[in-house]
Order: C-alpha cells, then sequence, then structure tokens
C-alpha cells in the first residue's frame, strides 16, 4: 500500500464512514482510478463481477452495459473531496434487484467505493402505504419518531391506550409516558441495545395521561434510510393490564381458597415456614409459635339440612368472621372441608395462648345468619402444636395440631386441646389397626360366631344373632367388635366388611338348611353407613339371589341413630325390605336421641332393648319402670321384644314378672358360640 493510501486509511475521515459500511462491499482506488482491491478478504457480494481476474481500476468495476456507462460518470467525479452515491438496478434472469454505489475520496489520496444491496429499503418504501394502514387498525400501540426520538405520528390504539391524542404528543419525547418505576440504569440499557442490535424489547411500565400506571410490552426498532443512518424509531406496545390481571386471578387461585379467599394450605405451610426460619435466624427460644388447626362442630348437619349452598354461605361468612374479629394477625388459612388453621407468633409458655384460644372459641360460637330466615349457631374444635417442641415443619405442626384438634372433638367439641406424644401413640396405633384391617380381610382373618337368643318362658331358641370377630396375625390374637367396629365405621371399612358378614350369614343360614334341624331366624347387623349408601337395596338383594337364602328367615337389626338422618329415604328403604321378606328390628332401643312418632311411620317388625336398661335391674325401680313402658309400647305397637344384656337369674325372674311374651338374649344363657355348637346345645343334644 502507497505512503498516500495509508495516509487517506489513518486520516480522521475514513473511520466515520467505515463504520457506517459494515453492510456494504468496498473497494479501494488510487488517485487515477486504479484499485488496490476489497478492504478485506469477505466475498464479492456484486453478482456482475467474475473472478478471476480480480478488477484493476474503478471501470473494471463496471464491466457491462449499461453499468459501464455508470463508471465512465463516476470516474470524474472521483477526485471530489465529498461523498456522493447513485444507485442502480441489476437484472439478471428473473432476479431484479437494486444497488447503490457511494464514493467517499480525499483530494489528491484517492478513496473509496461502497457497494449495498438495498432491494429491501426499495420493498419498504413501496410497502409504506399498505403498512401504515395496517398500524391504523392495529389493536397495539404504535409511536414513530425521527432520529431525535421527537414523536411524529402514532396511531388510534395509542390514543385508546394512553388517553393521549396525536395532536397532544407531536413533537414531543416518549418520555412523557415515564412511569417513574425505573431507574436511569435500565433506559441506559435500553439505549445501548438499541444502538448496538437496532432494536430493544421488554416489558415496562409507563403511564397514562390520567396518571395511572399500566404494565406493557414493548418493542423499539430503529428504521434505517438507504446510507444505513438512523432515520427514525418505531415503537410497537401493548396493555398488559389485563394480562396482569389475569396472572395475578390464577396466582391468587393457586394459592388461595376460591371459596373463602383465606390461603390454602399450600399458602399457609409457605407462610409458617417463613416464620419457622425467622425463629430460627433469631435464635429466640423464649417465644413459640402456636399452630392452630379448627373445626367447625355440626357443620355436616348443617349442610345436610339447609344444603351444599347455604353451607359454603356459612364458610364464608366464617372466613369473615375472622377477619372483623382481628384473626387475621393469626395467619388464617382454610384447610378443606369444614377446616381452618392459624398460627400465632408470641408467649413463651403454652398457656400463655390460652386467652386467644378462648376468643376463637367464642367467636366460632357466633350466631351466623346465612338468610332465608336461617341462623345457626356453631362451636369449634382448636387442636394446637408448638413450635419447636411438637414439630420443626409445617407438615409436622399441623399434623400434631390436627391429632389435638381430633382429641378436643372426642371430647365433646367446643374445646381446645394441646398436643402430646400419647396422642401420635394413639393415633399411629389407630393407623396400623386400619391397615390391619384391610390385610384381615384379604387374609380371610374374620369369622363369626353367634348369640342365641330364648323364649323367655320356655327358653327355646328363637334365633340367633351373627357378632364378628378378628383373629389377627400370627398370634391369632382374637380382637372384640368394640375395638375396631369403630374404626372401622370412622374408616369406611365397615362397608366391605358388613358386605362379607351379610354374604357369609347367608351361607350359613343355607347350610344350616340342609341339615334335619328346624329352622330358625337369623340376625345382622347394620351399620348407619350401610344402611345410606344408594346401592345397599341392591347389594341384600344380590347376594340373596347369589346365595339362595331366604330373606324371610333373616332379621336386619338397624340401631336406632341409624334412623335418626334421611327418615324418609329410610322409611322407603325399610318398605321395600319389607316387602321382600325381611324381618327389621331396631337395635339398642331407648339409647337414640330421637323422637318415637319415628315409629308410626318406619315399618319395623322388632324392638331390642338396650343392656343398659337391663344391668340396673334389681338395683332401682326407674329401670324397670323404663321397661315396663318399652313393653307397653311394643304391645300397643304389635311388635316383637328381645331383651338383650341378661346375665343374671335376678334380672330374668324381674323380666318373667311383666307377663309378657319377648325373648331374651345374655350370658345367663349362651355366649357367643359357634354355629356348630348352637345346633348341639339347642337340638342335637
Amino acid at each position: 500500500m502507497s505512503k498516500d493510501m495509508y495516509t487517506f486509511l489513518t486520516s480522521g475521515t475514513f473511520p466515520d464512514f467505515f463504520c457506517e459500511a459494515c453492510r456494504e462491499q468496498i473497494y479501494l482506488f488510487s488517485p487515477s482510478g486504479n484499485l488496490y482491491g476489497s478492504l478485506d478478504d469477505r466475498e464479492i457480494v456484486l453478482p456482475w463481477i467474475k473472478t478471476p481476474p480480480e478488477p484493476s481500476n474503478v471501470i473494471d468495476l463496471f464491466p457491462t452495459e449499461p453499468l459501464r456507462q455508470l463508471g465512465m460518470e463516476i470516474l470524474p467525479r472521483l477526485e471530489k473531496t465529498k461523498t456522493e452515491f447513485y444507485s442502480f438496478p441489476w437484472i439478471q434472469g428473473a432476479d431484479i434487484r437494486k444497488y447503490w454505489v457511494r464514493w467517499s475520496s480525499l483530494k489528491g489520496l484517492g478513496g473509496a467505493l461502497f457497494f449495498r444491496d438495498i432491494t429491501g429499503f426499495l420493498w419498504t418504501s413501496q410497502s409504506f402505504n399498505v403498512v401504515a394502514r395496517i398500524l391504523q387498525i392495529a389493536w397495539g400501540g404504535v409511536i414513530v419518531t425521527d432520529r431525535k426520538a421527537n414523536i411524529i405520528s402514532v396511531n388510534p390504539a395509542f390514543t385508546s391506550i394512553t388517553g393521549y391524542t396525536q395532536e397532544e404528543v407531536l413533537g414531543k419525547n416518549p418520555r412523557i409516558l415515564k412511569s417513574g418505576y425505573h431507574s436511569s440504569d435500565f433506559y441506559e440499557e435500553m439505549w445501548g441495545q438499541l444502538l448496538l442490535k437496532g432494536f430493544w424489547e421488554g416489558e415496562v411500565w409507563d403511564r397514562k395521561k390520567s396518571g395511572e400506571v399500566y404494565p406493557g410490552r414493548l418493542r423499539i426498532s430503529a428504521i434505517y434510510d438507504e446510507n444505513g443512518c438512523v432515520e427514525q424509531y418505531v415503537s410497537a406496545f401493548y396493555d398488559l393490564s389485563e394480562l396482569k390481571e389475569m396472572q395475578d386471578r390464577i396466582t391468587h387461585q393457586k394459592y388461595h381458597n376460591n371459596l373463602t379467599s383465606l390461603p390454602n394450605r399450600l399458602f399457609f405451610s409457605d407462610r409458617l415456614s417463613v416464620a419457622i426460619k425467622r425463629k430460627n435466624r433469631k435464635s429466640d427460644s423464649r417465644g413459640h409459635i402456636a399452630v392452630l388447626y379448627v373445626d367447625l362442630d355440626r357443620f355436616k348437619k348443617v349442610n345436610d339440612s339447609y344444603g351444599h349452598v347455604l353451607g359454603d354461605k356459612l364458610l364464608v361468612q366464617m372466613a369473615e368472621l375472622f377477619k372483623r374479629n382481628n384473626l387475621a394477625r393469626g395467619n388464617p388459612g382454610y384447610m378443606g372441608g369444614d377446616e381452618f388453621a392459624f398460627f400465632f407468633v408470641g408467649s413463651s409458655v403454652k398457656t400463655g395462648f390460652i386467652p386467644r384460644l378462648n376468643r376463637i372459641l367464642e367467636i366460632l360460637r357466633s350466631p351466623i345468619t346465612l338468610g332465608n330466615n336461617v341462623t345457626v349457631q356453631l362451636s369449634g374444635s382448636l387442636g394446637v402444636s408448638l413450635f419447636p417442641e411438637d414439630g420443626e415443619t409445617p407438615e409436622e405442626l399441623l399434623q400434631h395440631a390436627e391429632i389435638a384438634m381430633y382429641r378436643a372433638k372426642k371430647n365433646g367439641g367446643n374445646q381446645y386441646a394441646f398436643f402430646s406424644q400419647d396422642m401420635y401413640q394413639k393415633v399411629r396405633q389407630k393407623a396400623t389397626l386400619e391397615l390391619g384391617l384391610q390385610r384381615g380381610m384379604a387374609k380371610n382373618e374374620f369369622f363369626l360366631l353367634y348369640q342365641p337368643k330364648v323364649d323367655l318362658h320356655t327358653h327355646q331358641i328363637l334365633g340367633v344373632e351373627a357378632l364378628v370377630r378378628w383373629q389377627r396375625g400370627k398370634q391369632k390374637n382374637v380382637i372384640f367388635p368394640k375395638e375396631f367396629i369403630p374404626l372401622a365405621e370412622e374408616s369406611g371399612f365397615i362397608i366391605p366388611l358388613g358386605e362379607w358378614i351379610f354374604r357369609q350369614v347367608c351361607m350359613d343360614m343355607v347350610a344350616w338348611d340342609t341339615e334335619k334341624i328346624p329352622p330358625i331366624q337369623f340376625s345382622v347387623n347394620i351399620s348407619a353407613k350401610q344402611l345410606h349408601r344408594e346401592n345397599f337395596y341392591s347389594m341384600v338383594t344380590q347376594i340373596i339371589e347369589e346365595t339362595g337364602a331366604d330373606p324371610k328367615r333373616l332379621t336386619l337389626e338397624i340401631t336406632e341413630n341409624a334412623m335418626l338422618e334421611k327418615k324418609e329415604s329410610i322409611a322407603f328403604l325399610f318398605e321395600r325390605l319389607r316387602n321382600l321378606g325381611f324381618q327389621l328390628s331396631i337395635d339398642d332401643f331407648g339409647t337414640g336421641y330421637s323422637s318415637l312418632a319415628y315409629l308410626r311411620h318406619i315399618p319395623v317388625n322388632e324392638l331390642k332393648i338396650d343392656k343398659t336398661f337391663v344391668d340396673p335391674l334389681g338395683k332401682d325401680n326407674l329401670s324397670k319402670e323404663l321397661i315396663q313402658a318399652i313393653i307397653s309400647l311394643g304391645k300397643s305397637l304389635k311388635l316383637s321384644l328381645v331383651v338383650e344384656g341378661v346375665e343374671t337369674p335376678q334380672q330374668q325372674e324381674i323380666l318373667l314378672g311383666f307377663q309378657a311374651s319377648m325373648g331374651i338374649q345374655g350370658f345367663l344363657h349362651a355366649q357367643p358360640i359357634k354355629l356348630e355348637e348352637v345346633k348341639h346345645r339347642f337340638f342335637q343334644s
């Protein structure tokens, strides 16, 4: 390279136009028009240049007509000390492209020629009217500024979003929309990327004419002229307010219960976890975190009596009640069903929480009006666990508080109970027992014994009552019903167990009939949960059909409490069962909390007087008078009578004194025994 060319390249002018020419093909020339070659090693982008050989002068860059004529016009102008450009077409087959050529020279030092394909720029120009029409109907806002960022045009959507008309913003900088939410670093980064890459995109907070701040999605693009210089900036933006609101709603639904708007279990646990971490950081051993688990007493009765709509309304009003009474400080959460939770940070001893617990119990007893002249008054059972002694994680604390809640509920409700380890042990035993029930069914560990019912006067057998036993595990220990039936009822295991018992009784009765033994009545206990299942009727009829048992020889014993709910549907079910031939007996009669009026509507055959009336016989006259009243009631309704729990000759003598026909059942005549022993004792002997 000549000294003159070196001077040119290192002059203050060349770097300026070189920086603007990053997308161009560059050729350097001498004052006489001879080419030094291209500035770098990039491939030649001019389709009319054939290589080899390389062009040696400016005219060689325009080898054929009509380009040759263009080269002849350019050559005399190369010595001018200013920059000029021409545009010209290049046609090759079906490909029509357009280029411009620009030169920059220093008198006496030569210069450079720049070639650029400007087809894309021309297309944009030709399509400008179409684009303009599109922008007019676009739902996103558009701002067009000049190179100095002064607004020269906006579209109608801009006005709809911001509230500014085009006349109000023309000539102004878009910073009139600035919300003040972003730092100067944010805008420096935005402009840095815009200058470097020609565009910027991201989320911003802007301010409307009304002063309202809103979130938006913004893209700014630089528009270049044919010289590659920024001519305009175009900003397209969208109001994200509705989208953000939707996202907020989704987030709220994820962490809150839709009905009560209280934090759900997930969010409550997160809050509790934060409180635990804060407590650990402070290393404050003096204070506790108390976690409360609340269950509404008798909520199921409200749901069943008034329907789920008013039940839901009750839950909503209960949540509002917590807020009105400043229980929001206790970080309330909704655990599902009729259960809530709180946690409080404070007292160094657990007794310090007692005033707050009593206050919550008082709030739970508040009368609540549900509309339609319905006002209810409930109470609550509260379980309390303390951090750190009762657990170190939200899961442990909630679990232990819930265990304590069940203790409070078992003790009658409307009270609180603090968690203790013995509660946990009982829960574990209960869980083990529940699992054992499932395994026991699979391993055929259940079996039936039968307790005879005999005539009070003749002692002749009238029938037998099936009683289930559980011979559990490898030790073969026999477990009595009082130890596992309550859990079976609670867990729902009573459904498959009850079905197994009914089927086994039917099979035993059919087997009895195959021998030359007089027929007797077989009784089977039916739980409330079985009775209230929709498929109960179909279950018993299917088993009767499959086993061939005679329903007339089957007595279904149902406790009085089982008939307290859904009286109309129970009456209809009993009528259907009676029509099939089943005998129906009210077990534990006199122990339920109901009116005797149901006896007028529910078709039963038998009353069984509960053992609790028999035990005091001979010790007080009240029991004797109560039994006399029940006998009179049974006679007037033409119902059979059976007295349970007769264990002593004295009790039997007192019953004989009533001079009534009845059956008796108890250890005086027979304990529960196997069916084969029943045959031997009452028939074969």
